[in-house]
């Protein structure tokens, strides 16, 4: 007996083959039925991605899909709901070289919520691409001008900080003094001999300044009165209370023809340990600027194109901004990375513990992103010294909004004070205060 041959052109079918009448041969022998199954050759469809997530809705936030066969011939798709989701167009032939054909559909998110997008073949193979539409959260409010007060005319601050008793102090750089704004907007301006720069508040409960003319930390009480002063080496630039319940300062060469440069911790009683940045760092010139107390335990500093950190114990990392733009005030924020500005490059950074770098275009040219504080709602506020008239805010996701505020001019200090408002200095003789 021989069996029948296999034919490929009939898929899936099964052919009972059986002898005459059904049980015996004209010479009377049995015939034993023969069964043979047709196979179709392999036959495969799918979609990739199988899942779109949007943000937002309209035409340009459109997002494509490839549907592949192994096989020539038509594929269709359909949306399970064309209120959230539209996808186009609703067929296509497939094409292509080799085993694998395609084609490709455009879906486009409508409104919030979800739908699932269905191809099919006619072959009656299907695949499913999951959309979810999510709309982005809402502008924020521009800050209002919640007061203006009366300050010094034609001065710098690049000190400011907050009182316990919820007042501001702020320093003069060309004055020689530092100003004492209460909370209700009584100004006071204290005697300082010396060009006075960072100021932090200890945890003595007096305000520590870096006199960076006169080589030295001054102390002062909240009540404006000299408590005592510190010789330094070279001259002081910034300062933060560190994690040790020490103050933090960097300091530099004066005479800028050196390049050292240092950071030093000096503790209450004005016992300083001094640590000397790298030599490249001395070599290249990048003098440390600003300082403050990071979330992992240790102090991060501005150190021209790099952004350095140092352990309480003086061991000392420098990490490079890989753009080479120069950094100028950092911050801590609330997503435990570090935020920087890049006055002169027109970006604001992020740096985070582990020494990445990410950096953000300012949207106003040559807007100049100058002192840097995070805010209560989550996000980091930073002041412009290019003439904008503007304060920025950027979100932890890196979307800056800008808001043009009446009096701001200079190179504004700014801080995110204890009453929950934005304090900055304006060169138009006026403490601003805005409630955001």
């Amino acid at each position: 007996m021989h069996a029948l041959p296999r034919i490929a052109a009939f898929p899936m079918v099964a052919l009972l083959l059986a002898g005459c009448g059904g049980g015996a041969s004209p010479g009377g022998s049995s015939v034993i039925p023969v069964t043979t199954t047709l196979r179709a050759a392999s036959h495969t469809l799918s979609v990739s991605p199988a899942q779109l997530q949007f943000t937002g809705t309209g035409s340009a936030l459109s997002q494509n899909f490839t549907a592949s066969q192994s096989s020539g011939g038509t594929v269709y798709a359909s949306t399970s709901n064309a209120a959230v989701a539209a996808v186009s167009p609703g067929s296509a032939s497939v094409s292509g070289t080799g085993g694998t054909k395609s084609a490709t559909f455009t879906v486009t998110p409508v409104a919030a919520g979800s739908a699932s997008i269905t191809v099919t073949d006619k072959k009656g193979l299907s695949a499913t691409v999951t959309v979810s539409v999510t709309l982005p959260p809402p502008p924020p409010a521009a800050p209002a001008l919640k007061a203006q007060y009366g300050i010094p005319a034609s001065d710098e601050s690049f000190g400011i900080a907050n009182a316990p008793d919820g007042s501001v102090f702020y320093t003069e750089w060309y004055n020689g003094a530092v100003g004492h704004m209460s909370a209700t907007g009584s100004n006071a301006n204290y005697a300082f001999t010396g060009s006075p720069d960072g100021m932090a508040l200890g945890p003595d409960g007096n305000f520590w300044i870096a006199d960076h003319a006169d080589n030295r930390i001054a102390v002062m009480t909240t009540a404006g009165a000299p408590a005592a002063s510190y010789a330094t080496s070279y001259a002081p630039m910034q300062i933060a209370k560190g994690p040790d319940n020490n103050l933090w300062f960097t300091s530099e060469d004066g005479s800028f023809s050196t390049g050292f440069s240092e950071i030093v911790q000096i503790t209450t009683s004005g016992t300083m340990l001094t640590f000397p940045t790298s030599t490249a760092a001395q070599t290249s010139k990048r003098y440390a600027y600003d300082i403050v107390s990071g979330p992992d335990g240790r102090l991060w500093f501005t150190e021209g194109n790099y952004i350095g950190a140092i352990t309480t114990a003086g061991v000392m990392t420098e990490y490079p901004v890989p753009s080479g733009r120069t950094t100028n005030f950092i911050t801590p924020g609330p997503d435990g990375n570090l935020w920087f500005t890049e006055n002169y490059g027109n970006y604001v950074g992020k740096i985070t513990p582990s020494g990445a770098v990410t950096e953000y275009a300012d949207p106003t040219m040559f807007a100049g992103p100058w002192q840097i504080a995070a805010g209560k709602d989550g996000a980091l506020w930073f002041t412009e010294s290019g003439g904008t008239g503007q304060v920025g805010r950027i979100s932890t996701s890196g979307a800056i909004t800008e808001y043009p505020i009446a009096n701001l001019t200079g190179s504004p200090a700014l801080l995110a004070g204890a009453d929950g408002n934005l304090w900055i200095t304006s060169a138009s003789s006026v403490m601003l205060v805005l409630s955001y």
